[in-house]
């Protein structure tokens, strides 16, 4: 061997060498990386179509989020998706299937659980689950480190937070505005809080009063959209064609409180804006804010007259569709249109987090964030305020069946508005085809 033969040898073991020092130095790297923090922002009955850009400070900070824009609740009403939402599991197995079921959820395994577990200290702020607290006793429940939930019906004012072993009550004044109280706990949680933490920030808006249906800004935005153009969607009281009979006889809504009712909705969502906008602040100023993962949300849709429907808990698109977005360090931001569930938030922040848990309904949603993957079909269901039913959500189809025995099958690729109810003889073979699948996904 000559000298040039040997001296190329021997630079070529030392720079495998280096490469190999190099690539255990990194994996030490990452893997000595510390857990990131997690805020999750939830709003309450924010409808998808035209909100997020009522909020300045979200809407003008979107493309720092992954956006999803096909995010469903497989039960739309606060209590059952909220349960959903902290343990990652459908209604059914939840037994939350109503608003009056807060109790039935077994607090022993969720997003906090596991988070905890892995030494997290955790904290929630706002609404818990409808009812609480349950049989008058305010027990905190497992994995929460600071519990702060309301301990009456959630309200805008005249309303109580726990506070450590007791309640505070609040009153009428301009300070005592919920979601301004809310931000407040949520802010000094994160700013004594030690890395890594989880902070569950819930605030009652923009939910509506059932007395007026109409949802209360805070003082400062009480005249904010008072004479906006609200457009009426092409389904604005109209029920389609086939539905069922009790969508039929439903009374028309009335274009006016539907006006005043969207308009109210929009000035309340200016505080959740900033809310978030300030607990932002909070993380830039403690040095958190690159390590933390964000996510806002809402519990389920709202039907603003489509469908001769006002409220939620229907299977039409209004009470289902969702906004979701997440914020990730190191992950790319981008508009994500595979469909998803809220019953995927609790694994995707488990994979975020590195943290196990045990098995749930959702998947985790990282590789979608990160550009990879597909979504999944949607699992539809409720036992509350609209006839109950099941039902199935693919990319082009919903079909729903009704425990009356009632059927609706939409195309959603041609008929968006859900105006036309192709459950009939000539599409069978459709139906016998998601109700496979739709059966599969209950059992």
């Amino acid at each position: 061997m000559t000298r040039t033969s040997l001296a190329v040898l021997i630079l070529v073991a030392i720079c495998a060498a280096l490469g190999a020092v190099v690539v255990v130095t990194m994996e030490r790297t990452r893997a000595a990386a510390p857990p990131p923090n997690i805020v999750l922002v939830l709003t309450d009955d924010q409808a998808y179509r035209s909100t997020v850009k009522r909020m300045p400070w979200l809407h003008r900070h979107r493309r720092d989020f992954a956006r999803f824009t096909h995010a469903y609740a497989n039960n739309p009403l606060c209590c059952p998706a909220r349960a959903t939402i902290l343990t990652g599991l459908y209604s059914h197995r939840t037994q939350v299937e109503d608003n009056s079921d807060g109790e039935k959820l077994d607090p022993g395994s969720t997003i906090a659980t596991w988070l905890d577990g892995a030494g997290y200290e955790t904290g929630l702020f706002g609404k818990y689950l409808n009812g609480y607290p349950f049989k008058g006793e305010p027990l905190v429940p497992a994995g929460w480190d600071r519990f702060s939930p309301f301990t009456t019906q959630a309200k805008y004012y005249d309303y109580k937070l726990l506070t450590g072993d007791h309640s505070k009550r609040y009153g009428s004044r301009h300070q005592d505005y919920s979601t301004r109280v809310i931000a407040r706990r949520a802010g000094r949680f994160i700013r004594a809080a030690q890395p890594p933490f989880f902070a569950y920030v819930a605030p009652y808006g923009p939910h509506r009063r059932r007395s007026s249906e109409l949802a209360t800004p805070d003082f400062r935005d009480r005249h904010l959209f008072r004479h906006a153009q609200v457009e009426l969607p092409s389904n604005f009281n109209r029920a389609a064609k086939g539905a069922p009979r009790w969508w039929k006889r439903l009374p028309p809504v009335s274009r006016r409180l539907v006006r005043r009712t969207m308009r109210a909705a929009w000035a309340t969502l200016r505080s959740e804006d900033r809310l978030l906008r300030n607990l932002v602040r909070s993380l830039r100023r403690k040095g958190q804010l690159g390590r933390t993962i964000i996510v806002f949300a809402s519990d389920n849709g709202y039907s603003f007259g489509s469908h001769r429907w006002i409220y939620k808990g229907c299977a039409y698109e209004e009470c289902i569709h969702v906004p979701l977005m997440i914020r990730a360090p190191g992950v790319p931001a981008r508009t994500v249109r595979a469909m998803v569930g809220n019953q995927d938030i609790a694994p995707t922040l488990a994979a975020l987090a590195g943290v196990e848990h045990p098995p749930v309904d959702g998947r985790s949603l990282v590789p979608l964030i990160r550009g990879r993957g597909s979504g999944h079909a949607m699992l539809l269901h409720t036992e509350g305020m609209v006839p109950p039913y099941w039902g199935l959500r693919t990319k082009r189809w919903k079909f729903v069946k009704h425990k009356s025995g009632a059927r609706e099958l939409y195309r959603l690729s041609d008929d968006p508005g859900e105006l036309q109810n192709l459950a009939d003889r000539e599409h069978r073979r459709v139906m016998r085809r998601l109700g496979e699948r739709l059966a599969r996904l209950r059992h």
